[in-house]
């Protein structure tokens, strides 16, 4: 999903953008709500593009340790 991160990304900057401008009270607050809706998403998208952790406690070696103490 980094490509859906990288245009919703772009999105934030032009809704930046528009809040730079002079705007109505009420088309303001809207701006601002679209934008930190498209912040949202843009940082699921990435996070969701992300690989999953690996399991904690795990060195990676899985091979059968039976009777080692």
């Amino acid at each position: 999903m980094p490509a859906l991160a990288a245009h919703l990304a772009a999105v934030v900057g032009e809704l930046d953008a528009l809040l730079e401008r002079d705007l109505p009270d009420n088309l303001r607050r809207a701006v601002e709500r679209a934008r930190r809706a498209a912040a949202d998403a843009r940082d699921i998208a990435f996070l969701e593009g992300r690989p999953a952790p690996a399991e904690a406690g795990s060195g990676g070696d899985v091979r059968d340790m039976r009777g080692v103490t």
